[in-house]
């Protein structure tokens, strides 16, 4: 294929990409914002953050790695938490996890306008980051290699934006951080938390 080629390719897909469905958002409740958006063929985008506080998923991740799980070892936890509030981890900095579908359906492939869909989801994003600036992660729902993919596409996205970074990458649970907001977040050896506080 000729550099041409690609190079045409690789504008028809920013192209692309920079024109998201219109969102409508339909809204705004306590822990939840939702939006809809519609595509070329009458399809229907729901998308959907919820939130719950950093502090929270960083106390489950304490206590269930903690080498005596179980046992209420709350002085090493507490020890951890005030820690992370060193490292700069604030009790006010939430994260958004996303759930998005399409006429009810997780697969968006098939018909042609997956790189829009992609887009949308990413500008719901974008607006929502940017009108919470206590926002700091961002957590992706939805199984399969092909989500994955699809997530991995939208955080190279986010990423030339908020500075967005996959943290956790050996989890089942796809979860991106701020760089600039939250680089304590990045510090953290997921696969074994203590080992961040050695």
């Amino acid at each position: 294929m000729s550099r041409t080629l690609i190079k045409e390719g690789l504008i028809a897909l920013k192209e692309v990409f920079n024109r998201p469905y219109e969102l409508e958002y339909t809204g705004s409740y306590p822990g939840t914002i939702d939006a809809t958006a519609m595509t070329e063929d009458k399809r229907i985008i729901e998308i959907r953050m919820s939130f719950n506080w950093i502090s929270d998923i960083l106390l489950d991740e304490l206590e269930m790695g903690h080498p005596n799980y179980g046992n209420d070892n709350w002085e090493d936890i507490d020890a951890g938490m005030d820690k992370l509030k060193q490292m700069g981890m604030s009790m006010k900095h939430s994260n958004g996890q996303i759930m998005f579908q399409v006429d009810d359906s997780t697969d968006i492939t098939g018909r042609g306008d997956a790189t829009r869909i992609l887009a949308t989801v990413v500008e719901f994003i974008k607006t929502i980051m940017n009108a919470y600036r206590n926002i700091v992660s961002i957590e992706f729902t939805g199984q399969g290699l092909s989500r994955q993919r699809l997530y991995r596409t939208m955080i190279r996205r986010l990423g030339r934006i908020h500075n967005m970074y996959q943290i956790m990458p050996d989890s089942d649970v796809f979860m991106v951080a701020s760089k600039s907001r939250a680089p304590y977040l990045l510090k953290i050896d997921w696969d074994n938390i203590y080992n961040t506080f050695k």
